[in-house]
Formats: structure tokens, sequence, C-alpha cells
């Protein structure tokens, strides 16, 4: 049996109220956190890979937007769907997610990805 299992990847089921479980092979990706440096001193945070939670886009958006006291959109994104908020939303985001939809802070990247962004030019 032990060699049955050392051959088994690893594999997460999420499950849902009034839903079925979703079944996810390997690691769980975190949800991640970019912060864009717009012309001037302005920033947004755009939240990501939080769709695999069940968490939908527009009801996200509309619940930071009540948190944050700013503009929250959605924006399509390379995997899915995006949220983009005006304003550094990390500590608000991870709050919602731990206390409203019961993500471990585990699952929240806490790694900062600064990009910046001058007259359309992408700089890394």
């Amino acid at each position: 049996m032990q060699k049955v299992e050392a051959n088994c990847g690893t594999c997460h089921v999420i499950s849902l109220p009034d839903k079925f479980p979703i079944t996810v092979k390997g690691n769980l990706p975190p949800i991640q956190f970019k912060i864009e440096k717009r012309t001037g001193n302005k920033k947004v945070t755009i939240i990501s890979n939080f769709e695999i939670f069940g968490i939908e886009a527009k009801e996200l958006a509309q619940k930071l937007q009540h948190v944050m006291s700013s503009s929250a959109s959605v924006v399509p994104g390379l995997k899915g769907e995006n949220v983009l908020v005006q304003g550094d939303a990390r500590k608000a985001a991870i709050k919602l997610f731990v206390d409203q939809y019961k993500i471990p802070k585990t699952f929240c990247s806490k790694r900062l990805m600064m990009i910046l962004m001058y007259f359309g030019v992408l700089f890394l």
C-alpha cells in the first residue's frame, strides 16, 4: 500500500456550499496580489487566482469596493478574470478572504510584485 501511495501525486478537493466539489491536481495556487504603479504616484492592486476557491469576480469587486471605499473593477487576465482595485488593497483583501470567505491566510500570496508602467512601457 505504501508503494501505491508513494506513486500518487498530490491533489486538493475544495468543497463549496451549493456546488460540486472541485478537485485540483498538484499544489493549490495561492491568491496573488500585484501592485502596479501607474504614471505619477498612483497605485492599483490586481488580484488573481481567486476563482479556484469559488469566488466570483463581480462579487469580490463589489465587496472590495465597499471595504476600501474606492473603485474596483473586473478585468480579463491570462487564466481568468482579475479584480483591479485603486490603491494598495492587500491588507483589506487578505482580511476579506480570511474573515468572510474562510480561506486560510497561507493561500494568500505574501510576495509583492511591483510592475512600473510609464508611458505604456513595462519595466520589471
